[in-house]
């Protein structure tokens, strides 16, 4: 069967949140970016919450904010961490001028999808699965299956946002180097609850080597996402039955928050591995990787949304710069490469590494660690919590940006 051929500017293959972040850059800027998704619709399932706020500075200036916003729970009570059960170890207390977002990875890609379709430089092809990859020095040729028939693609540069199975990037023979966490495997689960029934803040980190968690409202309503890990099942390729593991959260649920907890409905549940890994580059050729195609870490305190969002915000600049102003792809790729890579192993690496073993970590150094965290929260040690507030500051790329 011959193939269908296609051309455009910038191939995106991945249609999750960086993937349309980069190709609504584009779009805004009048640029000719064709999204392909494997799958016959945006992901919904369980995946980040929390919106950090060099995100939101970011959606500021490309006009999601509000939209956002709007699908949010803006938190100003603050969150805990306790111990199981409820017992409170410290108290962090929000702020109106500094609310805390909890919005779900789904409803972000929801708003970044209506937006995109406003772009009519822009389009989302569903059911293409990319098969094969190459590309010389003045073009990139992309071969999909879409629909179960084939599709050739040609595109001046290519963005690999398809996830940590990336196909862009195996197509690239890059590997995903570091580890995988082998204690447990996480699941999280939302539920239909009211967290005030449990007398829980909004936010909560469950302190426990054993029955830990994360806890918080899905947005605007009653939903609640509870995170948590369970031993690594010996079976199955690592994941049990959707009875079994029902069964497990619901144990859980009751052992962390309450008997009540456990009655709840129960919404969506997902099983997956956490990691800390990451490429050795970001860019080859004129294939550049963002987000978890890139680079994974667990999820403990939400820095993979918002590393890989804050990837495409450089990446959809850069992309624009050298189709919009006839800039060298090369060096700005490079820089790109650069940039993020080094994001990624100096800041988010470790400090998502020391939020987990801070929740769960048994260690002397990671007990010692924990207590002098909450001994400089409940002193209010302001000098501390400026410096990391500026520490934070280098993973956005963008922020002197237009």
């Amino acid at each position: 069967m011959a193939a269908t051929s296609q051309e455009t500017s910038v191939a995106v293959v991945g249609a999750g949140p960086v993937g349309l972040y980069t190709a609504l850059l584009l779009g805004r800027a009048g640029i000719d970016v064709t999204l392909y998704e494997s799958r016959d619709s945006l992901i919904d399932f369980p995946r980040a919450i929390m919106i950090h706020r060099l995100v939101l500075e970011d959606f500021k200036k490309t006009g999601v904010y509000d939209d956002v916003i709007d699908r949010s729970f803006v938190n100003t009570e603050g969150g805990v961490y306790c111990k199981p059960g409820g017992e409170i170890l410290i108290s962090i207390d929000g702020s109106p001028d500094h609310p805390i977002v909890h919005c779900s990875q789904d409803r972000v890609q929801d708003v970044l999808f209506k937006h995109l379709q406003q772009q009519p430089t822009c389009k989302i092809i569903f059911n293409a699965t990319l098969q094969t990859l190459e590309q010389s020095s003045d073009v990139a040729v992309l071969n999909f299956i879409n629909d179960g028939k084939p599709l050739q693609v040609r595109a001046k540069l290519v963005v690999g946002a398809d996830g940590s199975k990336s196909t862009v990037r195996k197509q690239l023979g890059l590997p995903l180097d570091g580890f995988t966490w082998t204690d447990n495997i996480r699941v999280a689960t939302d539920i239909d609850y009211d967290l005030k029934d449990a007398g829980l803040r909004p936010a909560a980190f469950v302190v426990d080597p054993v029955y830990y968690a994360s806890i918080c409202r899905l947005g605007k309503g009653r939903g609640v996402r509870f995170d948590t890990g369970e031993p690594w099942p010996e079976s199955r390729d690592g994941e049990w039955d959707e009875e079994e593991a029902k069964a497990r959260v619901r144990h859980r649920l009751s052992r962390i928050i309450g008997p009540s907890a456990a009655q709840a409905p129960i919404i969506r549940m997902a099983m997956y591995r956490a990691h800390q890994r990451c490429v050795p580059n970001f860019v080859k050729g004129r294939v550049a990787l963002a987000g978890d195609a890139a680079h994974l870490t667990n999820p403990t305190g939400g820095l993979g949304l918002t590393s890989g969002i804050l990837d495409a915000a450089l990446l959809g600049r850069v992309l624009v710069r050298i189709l919009k102003n006839g800039e060298p792809y090369d060096k700005l790729l490079a820089d790109y490469d650069s940039e993020r890579h080094g994001v990624f192993t100096n800041y988010v690496d470790p400090t998502a590494t020391r939020n987990r073993k801070r929740v769960l970590g048994t260690d002397p150094d990671d007990l010692a660690e924990r207590e002098s965290f909450f001994a400089r929260l409940r002193a209010g040690d302001v000098e501390w919590l400026e410096a990391q507030f500026r520490e934070e500051q280098v993973m956005s790329s963008t922020r002197d940006m237009p």
